[in-house]
């Protein structure tokens, strides 16, 4: 097997793929997908990256851990947002206070 350069965990992978449904739930719990890798992204960043959050169970998808910022500064609301997402997540996770979030960059 090939190293993991980016840190990512299996939480991180299977999320970016749409493969998270199939890890057993004592793992994917909401605090396991607060994980970060090297980037500081967590599983549900990747999850947007990938276009899987509308598959992420609902209970899963909690707004504190949305509002995780990477490295760089970016919530899981930038990452969806700018990957054409966002809509993906519920709608009552996407107020008027997660849509004025400025990133860590300004």
């Amino acid at each position: 097997m090939e190293p993991n350069p980016a840190g990512n965990t299996l939480l991180h992978t299977a999320a970016r793929y749409g493969r998270l449904n199939d890890v057993p739930a004592k793992i994917r719990t909401p605090e396991n997908l607060l994980c970060k890798n090297d980037s500081g992204y967590t599983p549900l960043h990747h999850a947007a990256m990938g276009e899987f959050l509308s598959e992420i169970p609902a209970e899963l998808l909690v707004r504190d851990h949305l509002l995780t910022r990477s490295n760089g500064g970016y919530t899981v609301y930038h990452v969806a947002a700018s990957h054409g997402h966002l809509g993906d997540l519920p709608p009552k996770l996407v107020t008027d206070q997660v849509i004025i979030i400025r990133n860590g960059l300004g």
